[in-house]
């Protein structure tokens, strides 16, 4: 989940974390409750809604509903990752 995330990378910065040798865990706080969200069967859309809450509520990211077709294949990921 954490590994989604990280491409996920709304504000894009876990490239540079990794040029400069720190460890990419920008969103790794917000992966409990996506595991939550996971395990209680939400669907993608439910899924990518959240990722836009997130956007916008906790990154202050304007034009957050520009991503909203990134947000649903994140979702997708998420959805597919979690069935293996």
């Amino acid at each position: 989940v954490q590994e989604i995330l990280q491409s996920w990378d709304p504000l894009g910065v876990i490239e540079n974390l990794i040029q400069d040798g720190l460890p990419p865990n920008e969103y790794n706080s917000y992966a409990p409750v996506i595991c939550q969200l996971l395990l209680d069967n939400k669907s993608e859309q439910e899924i990518a809604e959240h990722l836009a809450t997130i956007e916008r509520t906790q990154m202050a990211l304007e034009g957050a509903s520009a991503n909203a077709k990134h947000n649903r294949d994140t979702a997708a990921q998420l959805k597919k990752f979690w069935k293996v």
